[in-house]
């Protein structure tokens, strides 16, 4: 007989993309640290904002925080810088773009 951990690490070995979290969702906009909860978006993020040549030091935790993307400018799941958020960004809600 089978022990159920060994199924349990079986399929964990055998099937990691069931474990990994989404994409973002093709024309919202969102908040860096929404990006950061959907999936491992901060060396995009700090790629994004060299290539628009920000001013500022891209690894700084509030400018990845607080930049807004656009996702799927590029192809999916792929993001572009919009803007950054002077004070703070807000999370629009399930299905609605993050705004400044």
């Amino acid at each position: 007989m089978v022990k159920p951990i060994a199924l349990t690490i079986a399929s964990a070995v055998l099937f990691p993309t069931l474990a990994m979290a989404a994409a973002c969702t093709d024309g919202l906009v969102y908040c860096g640290y929404n990006l950061l909860r959907r999936g491992d978006y901060k060396n995009e993020i700090i790629a994004e904002l060299v290539r628009v040549g920000d001013p500022s030091a891209p690894n700084e935790e509030y400018e990845i925080y607080h930049g807004l993307f656009k996702c799927g400018e590029g192809g999916h799941g792929w993001i572009r810088f919009v803007s950054h958020c002077d004070r703070f960004c807000n999370d629009g809600g399930a299905g609605k773009d993050d705004y400044c």
